[in-house]
């Protein structure tokens, strides 16, 4: 997991919205700068909405890159295909996705709509579908008790890249990925060096939407989509199931983890989760808006030709390695949450941030781990010069 956030200095106004919106405590002030923690950011975007000033901004490729294959294929997620309010639209964008200079465009709904009916087969324990990298991230940082509760399934990008790749093997082959939000521009090669993704180039939806819009032409040409995996870009589209808890809103999400942690939703067999306000037709990088998008969506809903891909519930799964490096025993935890509670009842506890972090406690783990003094606090040296 590694950062798409950019900090641009010479628009920051040292205001700290963006460190007291950060929910992960990922960000800090530092030498009259923000300082992004990588390994502490989980990509939600919060950070970047608070900034009204830009100082902060999601790094995504951009089409200059299709020269670089022989071949290119772009990859359309559900979220932007249900912004089409009929089918003919849909083969428009299509249209216009490939004069954009794309060789291929293929819809990401198939592979949507599979993965849901295998996540649904579930009869087990509760179970936490796995498509969403903020909610993976979330829970790896925050709820890491629910970790093994994640379901193994790879994300529908990169199970439809890995097909891609079996076609056109002996190709010099460019796969880009469309992206809804700030979460997903991590899946994939560039431009955060990712090696471990099928997928090449991420590409921020709203960086190019002009263009798509400048393109849209009328077109006799066919284009086959799965209705099933359209809906699911939107919880309250989707038919619901006693066993099924469908959530969205980043707050909402997180009362949700916290629940489940705690073994009181049990009774449900399956957490459908989504970030954003309205599902992934609400995500921060898609043009228009998630009531637009449901309504025309709606529309759609009565096309019912479904096309389905048999792929083998081998190449569904997750193979990549989770970088274990450094976990602590738990002796080691219970020894550093000790350290940490003993500095923090030192502090003031008025979370001012005026230290350049997002509260007395976040203060206190930067003690504890060498990166801070408690000589740092403003508040305790103007208390000690009175």
């Amino acid at each position: 997991m590694k950062s798409v956030i950019k900090y641009t200095l010479d628009k920051c106004h040292k205001c700290m919205k963006c460190i007291q919106a950060c929910p992960s405590h990922a960000l800090s002030m530092k030498d009259n700068r923000i300082v992004i923690n990588t390994g502490e950011c989980i990509n939600c975007g919060k950070c970047i909405k608070a900034c009204v000033n830009q100082g902060l901004t999601a790094i995504s490729s951009s089409l200059d890159h299709l020269k670089d294959y022989d071949y290119t294929i772009c990859l359309v997620p559900s979220s932007l295909v249900a912004h089409a309010d009929v089918k003919h639209s849909v083969a428009s964008l299509f249209a216009a996705l490939k004069k954009l200079g794309f060789d291929e465009a293929i819809s990401l709904s198939y592979v949507e709509a599979g993965l849901y009916q295998k996540e649904r087969e579930n009869k087990g324990n509760l179970m936490i579908s796995s498509f969403c990298p903020l909610v993976n991230n979330l829970i790896k940082k925050k709820f890491p008790a629910l970790v093994e509760s994640l379901l193994p399934y790879d994300y529908p990008s990169e199970i439809m890249a890995k097909e891609v790749r079996k076609k056109y093997k002996d190709v010099k082959l460019g796969i880009f990925n469309l992206c809804e939000c700030e979460a997903k521009l991590e899946l994939a090669k560039y431009p955060h060096n990712n090696m471990e993704y099928e997928v090449d180039h991420a590409i921020s939806i709203v960086d190019i939407f002009s263009k798509i819009s400048s393109n849209l032409m009328e077109t006799n040409e066919d284009v086959d989509f799965d209705i099933n995996g359209l809906l699911l870009t939107c919880p309250r589209a989707i038919k619901r199931n006693d066993d099924i808890l469908l959530e969205n809103s980043y707050d909402t999400v997180t009362n949700v983890l916290d629940m489940a942690e705690f073994g009181l939703l049990d009774d449900f067999k399956l957490l459908r989760l989504y970030p954003c306000f309205s599902g992934c037709l609400g995500g921060s990088l898609v043009w228009g808006n998630g009531y637009v998008a449901k309504r025309n969506l709606m529309r759609l809903k009565d096309y019912n030709h479904e096309v389905k891909i048999d792929i083998p519930l081998d190449e569904l799964l997750n193979k990549r390695v989770e970088d274990k490096t450094g976990e602590k025993s738990f002796k080691e935890k219970l020894e550093h949450f000790n350290l940490v509670n003993n500095i923090f009842e030192k502090l003031p506890g008025y979370d001012c941030t005026a230290c350049g972090l997002g509260g007395c406690r976040i203060m206190a783990e930067e003690i504890a781990k060498g990166n801070r003094k408690i000589e740092d606090c403003k508040i305790l040296v103007k208390e000690n010069k009175q």
